[in-house]
């Protein structure tokens, strides 16, 4: 190998290391904001939204929480027709323990396809199929999910958001969901009536 060859293998070399390092100081792809997101093309005769309520919270290490997931849809869902709602939601596994879903009240006679709860990446994926209409109800809790903060938990607070997977479908085709809202917990070693900042919705 000739020295001129070295000198361009070096100088290539040189130039690709310089090119990673810009990449990873000045060209790196924006955070997703993981308290809320926004559906790119929602059906405009349909839009819905989904919240974590209350938005934020007061927990107590070691104590039972509970936050309600509400369904608000800008009108009724016609009747007829199976719909799905398909929740799928993040929090952090090292500081929240003893997750738990039921169904809330919004659907009568829900069946749930899908209840699982994974501690180890810390994902709860969570699906209802629904026959009936709302009964006039365009606002209501679709379910609920209660937690333990953990004792040893580093943390003083964490977050609930939902991910994009999240949708509600009055068809095969359709996803009416235009946002979804998380929800931030503080924790505390207080006393419950102390430390209550919000009414679950019931």
């Amino acid at each position: 190998m000739s020295k001129d060859t070295i000198i361009l293998v070096i100088i290539f070399f040189l130039a690709a290391i310089t090119f990673l390092v810009l990449q990873k100081t000045y060209f790196k792809t924006p955070k997703q904001d993981p308290f809320s997101f926004f559906a790119s093309s929602p059906t405009p005769n349909y839009e819905s939204t989904l919240s974590l309520e209350p938005s934020f919270l007061t927990a107590l290490y070691g104590e039972k929480s509970t936050v309600s997931v509400v369904l608000d849809n800008n009108k009724t869902l016609a009747s007829g027709g199976t719909k799905l709602v398909q929740l799928e939601i993040a929090f952090d596994p090292d500081v929240l323990g003893n997750i738990q879903v039921l169904p809330g009240d919004i659907f009568t006679n829900p069946v749930v396809v899908l209840n699982s709860v994974n501690e180890s990446i810390g994902r709860i994926s969570y699906a209802l199929s629904v026959s009936d209409a709302f009964a006039g109800n365009t606002k209501g809790t679709i379910a609920k999910i209660s937690f333990i903060p953990r004792m040893n938990a580093l943390k003083n607070e964490t977050s609930l958001y939902f991910l994009p997977k999240t949708m509600i479908k009055i068809d095969d085709q359709t996803n009416t969901l235009q946002a979804a809202y998380g929800t931030k917990i503080i924790f505390t070693k207080g006393t419950k009536s102390a430390t209550q900042s919000a009414v679950t919705p019931k």
